[in-house]
């Protein structure tokens, strides 16, 4: 397969790991909006409240009892999915520096030999050829437009793929 090909299928598959990170975030965002807003809405409810009646006291606390138990179940639940979207990423983080190389020495020092290169030589050493690789840097601008554009078509038609 074509080298440029599987970087392109390893990005789209990290935009799909970013979206469905994305979807789990904003779930939770979701759901901390709304006990923020249940909270809110309680508190306004007991805002005039002072005492309560002496007869009505036990089932208010048993009714508050079991709030405060499905309080915690949403705590964990919310701690549950902070952990796992945080776990996924720092493997996202991990995934992307361990696949993709860093490329940023290429804008300052050229290739020495490509692995194909090396190919190429060894397979002429055993026909008992003497040829070498002989390399010579030119500028991007130098370079015919009509060149760049030869490749580009070339690439994109031999992994049949023009939408690219």
């Amino acid at each position: 397969m074509d080298p440029f090909e599987c970087s392109k299928d390893r990005v789209r598959q990290i935009r799909d790991i970013l979206e469905k990170t994305q979807k789990k975030l904003q779930e939770a965002s979701n759901t901390i909006e709304d006990a923020a807003r249940k909270s809110r809405g309680i508190e306004k409810r007991l805002k005039n409240v002072q005492a309560l009646p002496t007869a009505d006291a036990p089932s208010l606390l048993e009714t508050l009892t079991i709030s405060n138990g499905f309080r915690q179940m949403e705590k964990k639940s919310l701690f549950k999915k902070i952990a796992i979207l945080s776990f996924l990423g720092i493997m996202l983080f991990v995934a992307l520096h361990f696949f993709y190389p860093d490329v940023s020495t290429l804008k300052k020092n050229n290739l020495r030999k490509t692995a194909f290169m090396e190919y190429r030589e060894e397979e002429w050493r055993r026909e008992g050829k003497n040829y070498r690789v002989q390399q010579t840097w030119v500028p991007y601008r130098a370079i015919s437009p009509y060149l760049v554009k030869a490749v580009l078509i070339g690439r994109m038609t031999s992994s049949g793929s023009m939408k690219d």
